[in-house]
């Protein structure tokens, strides 16, 4: 369990490696990942109208790790934007799930310290989960979205 302050470059690319070698070992482009997310790892995929309208988000993985939440436009009408979110929020739960279960915060105040901690590599892990070549990114979840985030997949 690696604090996520402490994860690397080359942690990213080897935890990105090893879930495609777990998950989807063709590799063949585009790399299926509402298939992965939802049939081999059983997560759900939910779309909520207005997210971004209403949260700043297109999408957030919840606190559980069981759900995904997307932006239902964003789903329908743009599917590439899509896939590349999806696969960011599965990133958060490939290099933090273990670390959040044990040591994630327990208050709302807490959660944006950390969050702002996770936010300086997730782009490092989409990117190489969707195999797009990028520019850093900053992570989309805002403040205005947790108490949301807390009850919308509960």
């Amino acid at each position: 369990m690696t604090d996520p302050g402490s994860i690397t470059k080359q942690i990213v690319i080897s935890s990105a490696r090893a879930f495609l070698l777990e998950h989807y070992s063709s590799r063949e482009l585009p790399i299926p990942i509402e298939d992965i997310v939802e049939i081999k790892l059983g997560l759900k995929l939910i779309l909520l109208p207005n997210l971004v309208r209403d949260f700043s988000v297109n999408a957030f993985i919840n606190t559980k790790f069981d759900s995904i939440v997307v932006d239902e436009y964003i789903y329908t009408k743009q599917p590439e934007r899509t896939r590349f979110t999806i696969a960011e929020e599965l990133g958060h739960m490939v290099l933090h799930k273990d670390w959040y279960n044990v040591n994630g915060p327990k208050s709302y105040d807490k959660y944006f310290d950390w969050q702002e901690t996770l936010d300086q590599i997730s782009a490092e892990t989409i990117a190489l989960l969707t195999s797009f070549n990028y520019q850093t990114t900053q992570c989309h979840l805002c403040h205005r979205s947790i108490r949301f985030l807390e009850t919308a997949c509960s």
